[in-house]
């Protein structure tokens, strides 16, 4: 198939054309607000692009995914909860903090990783313990008598969320 130097240059022209339009749309847009530009190629028509703009969304909202129920239990940083690590300091090597600090299994919630207990609130993992493994999560608490509260807190089921 031969096509014609003159053809061969139009069509060459046009492509420059429809590309420095793209560009120039794209650029204006990026400057005055987020949209996405498309280019959506007609079935009948191939060499004619249709440009179509789609708004970015103002934000991405974390969408809450329930991790399951958990048996909570709770602990403080004494030698009768801690034993040899009884200094006060985290796995993470954070300062244990009530209302922050829980104790997790690290390949089913990260150290760092924070997470929604049911009628708890909003915890951070950055601790581990030796009877936390699946389904389990340690609460600390600190301050005058921490450890009477952390028995009194006791055993109990939960749903626990994370935000992705």
């Amino acid at each position: 198939m031969k096509i014609h130097p003159r053809k061969l240059l139009s069509l060459l022209l046009m492509w420059t054309l429809v590309v420095m339009i793209i560009t120039a749309i794209v650029t204006q847009a990026s400057q005055e607000s987020e949209t996405v530009i498309e280019v959506v190629y007609v079935e009948a028509e191939p060499e004619t692009p249709e440009l179509v703009e789609k708004p970015v969304s103002e934000t991405t909202e974390p969408q809450k995914v329930s991790l399951g129920t958990f048996t909570l239990t709770a602990y403080c940083s004494c030698e009768q909860c801690c034993g040899e690590y009884a200094d006060g300091y985290t796995f993470t090597g954070d300062k244990a903090t009530e209302g922050v600090t829980i104790a997790t299994y690290p390949d089913q919630i990260p150290m760092g990783t924070e997470v929604e207990i049911e009628g708890i609130g909003t915890r951070i993992a950055q601790d581990i313990g030796g009877s936390i493994y699946e389904n389990r999560i340690d609460i600390f608490f600190g301050g005058e008598n921490a450890h009477q509260r952390a028995l009194e807190f006791g055993r109990q089921n939960r749903e626990v969320f994370i935000y992705e």
